[in-house]
């Protein structure tokens, strides 16, 4: 995980005295373990993971990816990890989207005052989610997080709500996993339904829709 923040927040550690303290966007989070409706047997898929940054493919953190994506999958109670593709794929791919040079700026004006001049950077996240069932491309969609990380002297209790920025990456990979879980049950995909099939229209406008999504 010490890569996800090492070069975005390298400047804001540079004086030593900055603590930095995290919010979740919560304007991205809407989908609970309640809303999804677990499977007596859960399908069993292949997980594929790729994280990156601004686009950029950055391996250091698909293992740290793939642990979230594991935990919170399991945890829906609709799919769990195989070791193949026989009965179907999962493929996540999370893009980091990050002003480099915005947080260096902002960083370095924190340490010159010591920490005592707070800064903000929001890190932006695009998670690309796939399922394959069948060898064919059953739902894809994409979708959209925000980490607001404040950076200064002051202590984690003058700032209610925040958290580590490790626990804020793993709860915006929780709030993107259950969007996805839960809209692709909504889309007749992962449904309760034993042998479901893709609906027609969603089969007409699949295509479409993966145009527009990417």
């Amino acid at each position: 995980m010490k890569h996800l923040i090492g070069l975005l927040l390298l400047s804001l550690f540079l004086f030593g005295c900055a603590t930095p303290k995290s919010f979740v966007d919560k304007r991205y989070s809407s989908a609970k373990y309640s809303d999804i409706v677990k499977k007596a047997e859960p399908y069993k898929l292949k997980f594929t993971v790729m994280f990156q940054r601004n686009g950029e493919n950055f391996p250091q953190v698909n293992a740290e990816l793939l642990g979230h994506v594991e935990r919170t999958l399991r945890a829906t109670g609709v799919i769990v990890p195989a070791s193949d593709a026989a009965d179907g794929e999962i493929t996540i791919v999370m893009n980091n989207i990050a002003d480099m040079q915005q947080a260096y700026a902002k960083g370095f004006a924190t340490g010159l005052t010591f920490g005592i001049a707070e800064s903000t950077v929001t890190d932006f996240y695009e998670m690309k989610a796939t399922i394959k069932l069948n060898n064919q491309t059953a739902y894809h969609q994409n979708y959209k997080h925000a980490i607001h990380t404040t950076v200064g002297s002051s202590s984690m209790e003058s700032h209610p709500g925040a958290i580590s920025p490790t626990a804020a990456f793993g709860k915006v990979m929780e709030d993107l996993l259950l969007n996805f879980v839960r809209d692709s049950q909504q889309s007749g995909i992962l449904s309760r339904f034993e042998g479901f099939t893709i609906p027609a229209y969603h089969q007409r406008n699949l295509h479409k829709l993966m145009l527009t999504n990417r």
